[in-house]
């Protein structure tokens, strides 16, 4: 059963979103738009099969920042960036088999199941490195209000 859709064929619950047909037609690719006042714009792809109905990859509202590309017979990838650090994760996604290959790290296919929970932990980890090689400016000490003083006595 096809998902439930408004009069303008935007999915309910996401009045800021578009849509991308693959061009073979089998894949409707469903952009949700999510930011804030002091936040990062975050487009996140929801990949719905178009017989089917079924909804093969949904990353809406989970913070991850991405875009479906290169359809194939057998799948598509998908592109993800941290809007809240530099990480990078290229995916192929093989829907014939339910699973997915992250495409830079040598790790092996995973089920579909387990693609928004491996995003995380990569995404988790690669802004610890960052943290870890780029550590915060420190603040610039402020003297105490006693040092103050005595420095204005001091100086007048």
């Amino acid at each position: 059963m096809p998902p439930e859709t408004t009069s303008d064929s935007t999915p309910p619950g996401s009045p800021y979103s578009r849509e991308e047909r693959s061009p073979d037609g089998r894949w409707l690719v469903v952009y949700d738009y999510m930011d804030g006042e002091r936040s990062p714009l975050i487009v996140s792809p929801r990949v719905i099969e178009i017989s089917t109905g079924k909804i093969f990859i949904d990353l809406w509202r989970s913070c991850l920042d991405g875009s479906v590309h290169s359809f194939t017979p057998t799948g598509f990838s998908i592109g993800v960036q941290d809007p809240f650090g530099p990480a990078q994760v290229q995916v192929s996604v093989d829907t014939a088999d339910s699973i997915f290959t992250v495409v830079d790290l040598a790790l092996p296919p995973r089920p579909l199941a387990a693609l928004e929970k491996t995003l995380h932990a990569i995404t988790e980890a690669k802004r610890h490195e960052y943290r870890l090689q780029h550590p915060p400016t420190p603040p610039p000490e402020t003297p105490s209000l006693g040092r103050r003083f005595l420095r204005w006595l001091t100086d007048s």
